[in-house]
Order: structure tokens, then sequence, then C-alpha cells
């Protein structure tokens, strides 16, 4: 090829890679070079600098086939490049420019093309379903945008990241967000979820730590292997069950969510695993939540943050999001007698529905003047009134089908439709479950088709209600 000819070739091959670049996002802005290199890096666990993304893009030099393979793979999952006659005339060009390399170099076939496209098609099918469909958090943008960044730091040490704290603060909501920002860039092949404790209460409303209370260890790794898709057998060991589970994160880059580890007993029951993927280094990453403090794990989880309760800016903010149509310092009257909580706050908007706006505010300013004790006390009492004043506002038959879920129908692992109606045996249920979810007491997950509730909600109904049978409430 004519000297002139191949430097117009290489210009223009840097000018697509620019034009690519360009119609790609990193989060919720347009990628930059430094936000390219930092996928790269991620995916093939390298250490690029800026300036090289900067000499592809102005012909000074040419990408070498692992990482032009890796810019095919992004560009394929967000769906810059939509087709393989697309990927196909790109590797054209990249072979007439880079003539170190030959077609056998570049790894990037049409299977490698279709596995990308079928992974931005099915990336979040195992994160809980209402969740995704109401992921708008306030007061979180900068904690995403940090605890992301770091978890593609350069030096790869950041391999896990625990969200600490309280129940009702939106823990799991944080951590599927941050699943989200991470998952839609294009450098994971999958995003699992696994929820672990499935009955934080026994049926008298005390908490237990007793092994039956937490799925085991080996249940969940069964539960695991199956969500990604690989055999793995009963029979084996914990340790041959660990091993293999550690060799897929080690080989393909995904992500996992354990959430709901609420106790000490949690944290150590699930210590084996959370140690082998801490120990893998590979571009797979792990988020946790937890009530309790992860500082107990050897080794020490490598990034942690505190949820704490929204201030008053980002409640009045959450409390618009479930349509509260008051001034800004009723809101900040709300947040000051019931804090910043983002389950407590949905609770009340049940109150404005019913109630208005002013008396709401009176019923909280005198229940607040009446509540004693600390602030744990305080919460759980303030709580407990909260779910009263809703129960209030509905009719006995709905009433009825709400205490039966929670205290037969085991809904921390989630209940069908079917499994509700044979528990509760009313007619009209299906009314009845749009009336709970209008009240932010029943959630519906469309994947698996399954209706949950919150663990606070669960707590609630199986301490205030226990010792009653499934006929008083047929």
């Amino acid at each position: 090829m004519p000297k002139e000819n191949y430097h117009q070739k290489r210009v223009a091959f840097g000018n697509t890679l620019r034009l690519l670049r360009d119609q790609a996002h990193y989060m919720d802005k347009r990628m930059s070079g430094d936000d390219l290199v930092r996928l790269i890096n991620h995916k093939l666990r390298i250490s690029l600098n800026r300036p090289d993304n900067s000499e592809w893009e102005t012909a000074k030099t040419i990408p070498p086939p692992p990482i032009f393979c890796a810019l095919l793979e992004i560009y394929t999952f967000q769906n810059i490049l939509k087709t393989w006659d697309a990927v196909q005339d790109l590797i054209t060009h990249y072979i007439e420019v880079a003539t170190d390399y030959t077609l056998k170099n570049v790894t990037f076939d049409e299977a490698t093309f279709n596995h990308w496209q079928a992974i931005r098609q099915a990336l979040f099918n195992h994160a809980p379903e209402h969740i995704l469909s109401d992921n708008t958090l306030y007061g979180v943008d900068a904690i995403l945008d940090i605890q992301s960044n770091a978890l593609l730091e350069k030096k790869h040490k950041n391999r896990a990241i625990s969200f600490e704290g309280e129940g009702g603060l939106g823990k799991t909501s944080l951590a599927v967000s941050l699943a989200i920002r991470l998952g839609q860039l294009g450098i994971f092949e999958g995003i699992y979820f696994m929820g672990l404790r499935h009955s934080y209460m026994n049926l008298q409303g005390i908490k237990e730590h007793s092994e039956e209370q937490i799925e085991t260890l080996d249940s969940a790794l069964l539960q695991l292997a199956s969500q990604i898709g690989i055999s793995i057998e009963q029979r084996l060991s914990q340790k041959e069950k660990l091993g293999i589970i550690a060799d897929y994160y080690h080989n393909h880059p995904i992500l996992i969510i354990l959430d709901n580890l609420e106790t000490q007993a949690d944290v150590i029951a699930y210590q084996p695993l959370i140690a082998k993927l801490l120990a893998v280094e590979s571009a797979s990453r792990l988020i946790i939540t937890s009530r309790y403090q992860t500082s107990l794990l050897i080794p020490a989880i490598p990034l942690t943050v505190t949820v704490d309760e929204l201030d008053k800016i980002n409640a009045h903010a959450t409390l618009r999001k479930y349509k509260f149509n008051g001034t800004q310092e009723q809101a900040f009257a709300i947040h000051n007698y019931i804090g910043g909580n983002p389950l407590a706050l949905r609770l009340t908007m049940n109150l404005v529905q019913v109630y208005n706006i002013a008396p709401t505010l009176q019923l909280l300013e005198k229940k607040k003047s009446d509540l004693q004790g600390n602030i744990y006390e305080f919460r759980e009492e303030l709580f407990k009134y909260l779910y009263e004043k809703t129960l209030e506002s509905l009719d006995e038959p709905i009433q009825d089908l709400f205490i039966c879920m929670g205290l037969f129908c085991a809904m921390e692992e989630g209940a069908t439709l079917d499994k509700i109606r044979k528990r509760a045996m009313q007619p009209n249920i299906e009314a009845g479950l749009k009336q709970l979810m209008d009240f932010h007491l029943v959630s519906f997950n469309q994947s698996d088709e399954k209706y949950t509730m919150h663990r606070l909600t669960i707590y609630y109904i199986r301490k205030e209600f226990f010792g009653k049978s499934a006929e008083d409430f047929s």
C-alpha cells in the first residue's frame, strides 16, 4: 500500500475510534478518554495511561489486538456496533493499518459479538425487579460515583464493597444501583443477586440467629451456580463447591451481590465464600449489604460504606417521588419528626394520602412527643405506629390479606399469586394486592412473578400478630 494511502487509512481509523467513543457512555455521561482507559484497564487488568488512547485516536499508534478486542466488546455491549457486518468492517480496517498483526491475532469473532449482545439483553435478569423498576435514590449520587470508580481503580486492589447500616435505609437499593452503574458499561458478563437471610424473625417476632434463619452456604453456592448457569453436584464438599465458583469468578468478569447479612453469625457463616472471592485476582467484583460490621472478616472488605439517614433536602426529594405536594417547610417538619429513613418516609406518605398533610403533621408531632427511650427504641416504635396507622386506613379484608401474607406466605423468599390464594383463601386477591402495593407494603418482581415484603414489614406482622391461624383470615 502506498505510504500516503496508508497514512490516510490510519487517520481514518483513529477518527472512527474517536467517533465510537463519542457515542459511548460512562455512568450517566459521555465517555471520556480517561473513562475508556479505566474500562480497558479493568477488563484486561493492565495499567494504561490516558495518552495511549489519545495516540490511537490521533493515529500516532495502533492499539494491540487485546485492546482492540476489548474496545469491540465494550461498543458491542453498549449497542454502538449494532451488527456483525459493522464489526467486520472495523476489523478489516484494523488489519489494514495494524501491519504488525494479522486476522489471527483478532480473537473477536461472530460468536463473541453474539455473546456480548446477549449479555446486554440478560444482564439484570437476576436483580430484584422492584428495585430495577424504581431505583431513583436521593443523596447518594456522590457515593455511587466514588465507589464505582474505586471498584475500577488502576491498581485492582478494591475487589469488594460493603454497605452497612440499620434496616430501611436502602442498602439493597444502593447495592443494586451500584451494580446497574457498573453493569451498563460493558465490562461484566453477569450480575447475580443472592438474598441470603430468608427469615429475619421467627413467628413470635423475635430475632433468631440459628442456621435455619439464613440460607446455608452450601445452598447459596448451589443457587449461585444455577443463576450463573454452571453445574455443581450437591454431593460435592463445600470446599469443592467454593473452588468451582471461584474458578468461574476468576475466568469470567461478573458482579455478585450478597444481600442481607444481618448478624454477626451471618457474617461468620459466609466468611468462607467472601474470603475465597477476595483472594481471587480477577476483574470480578463483590458487593455486600449488612446490618453488622464486616470488619470481623479476614481478610477485611477493602471498601465499606456506612449508610446513613437522608438529610432534610433529600428526604423532601424522596417524599416528592411518592407524590408529596406539600411545601418544603412541611417536608422539613416531617423529617424533624421521623428522621430520614427512606422506608419510614414511604410509610408516612400513606398517612398523607389518607389524612392530608396538616393532620399528618399533627399526628407525627404528638407521636414524637410520646415516644421515649433510646434511638433504636424510638425507631422501632415509630415503625410500629406507621404500620398501625396505615392498616387503619385499609378495609378489613385487605388488612387480613396483608397479615396472612406476612405470617404464612414466606414473603422473604417471595410468594406467587397461586401460593397467596391458597393461604389467604379470599376473593378479589388481585385487587387487594394492588392496594397493598399502592401503600408500599408489598412489591412485585416481574422476573419471577413473586410478591415480596420488606423485612421490617414482616417483622412488624410477626411480632404483632403471632398466634393467629390462617382460618382467622379466611
